[in-house]
């Protein structure tokens, strides 16, 4: 029996989940033939990509900014973290975003995965305020395409 090697391939890229599976057996292939080795290969597909809903993401950027600011709302492209979330926003529009917590004069600015982390319930009231804000304007929308409710296109396999 040889080594077992396990890892975690990620990628923000949908398509990029099968390419990688193909890749990484025909290196894994072609190094045990030159080796004259032999080789099980087992890929788990575990978690989609997190893909936000255009519209979505939008209307919680316009009611974050009306709650705490605009100066306070960042936009980025994306983590490589696997949420569950991801599962939920192939099958509905939805937007998977972040609260900030940090707040350094209660010591409570460790990140996430550190042993120190804690979160600073002082915060959840903003996210409640953001989370109804935002179910409210969405139910106030009236187009039936377009706008909030729109989907946006999603070139991705599901397994």
């Amino acid at each position: 029996m040889g080594p077992i090697t396990r890892g975690l391939p990620a990628s923000q890229v949908p398509l990029t989940h099968r390419f990688l599976y193909g890749r990484i057996e025909r290196i894994i292939k072609g190094v045990t033939s030159v080796m004259r080795a032999d080789y099980d290969f087992d890929y788990t597909f575990l978690y989609p990509v997190t893909i936000n809903d255009e519209g979505m993401a939008r209307l919680i950027e316009e009611v974050s900014a009306a709650v705490v600011g605009k100066e306070n709302v960042r936009s980025f492209e994306g983590t490589m973290g696997g949420e569950d979330m991801a599962f939920f926003l192939r099958e509905v529009p939805g937007c998977y975003f972040f609260l900030g917590s940090s707040n350094k004069e209660k010591g409570l600015d460790q990140p996430h995965h550190s042993p120190q982390f804690d979160f600073d319930e002082d915060a959840m009231p903003i996210g409640v305020e953001i989370f109804a804000r935002a179910a409210m304007k969405y139910l106030e929308s009236t187009q039936p395409t377009g706008g909030y409710r729109s989907i946006s296109t999603r070139d991705e396999i599901k397994p």
